[in-house]
């Protein structure tokens, strides 16, 4: 299984950064769809990593729910900083961030920040006191 769970990243990892090449070098509706393709991948990645360190601990969820948390708070938020952006800035194509603009409207950096810390906070108390 964890053979399977290296593959797949391996895979996943080389068609997210050749869609985000593609990106980089494309303008318009064609930019668009190939951002589109590249945060798929990258959420393949994601899962594909947290399946593994699922498998790794023994099948311990909590553990997993650590990862996504840290992931989501710390890896958008360094993407973020790059971009110079706020560090909870919420972008326009993953369906998470579309859906957390939408609902939250003109306040949701706010919100972003304190689901994400929340999130983070909840899922390692989780961890250590289960």
């Amino acid at each position: 299984m964890i053979l399977a769970t290296i593959i797949i990243f391996i895979l996943a990892f080389g068609f997210r950064n050749g869609y985000q090449f593609k990106e980089d070098n494309s303008t318009g509706e064609q930019a668009l769809k190939y951002n589109s393709y590249w945060h798929t991948w990258q959420a393949v990645i994601q899962l594909d990593f947290a399946a593994l360190v699922f498998i790794s601990s023994d099948y311990d969820y909590t553990i997993v729910l650590v990862f996504i948390s840290a992931f989501w708070l710390f890896f958008d938020g360094i993407v973020n900083y790059y971009l110079n952006k706020v560090f909870f800035y919420l972008g326009k194509t993953a369906f998470i961030d579309k859906t957390l603009r939408k609902i939250f409207k003109d306040r949701y950096i706010t919100y972003s920040a304190i689901i994400k810390l929340l999130f983070f906070i909840s899922s390692v108390l989780l961890y250590i006191f289960k």
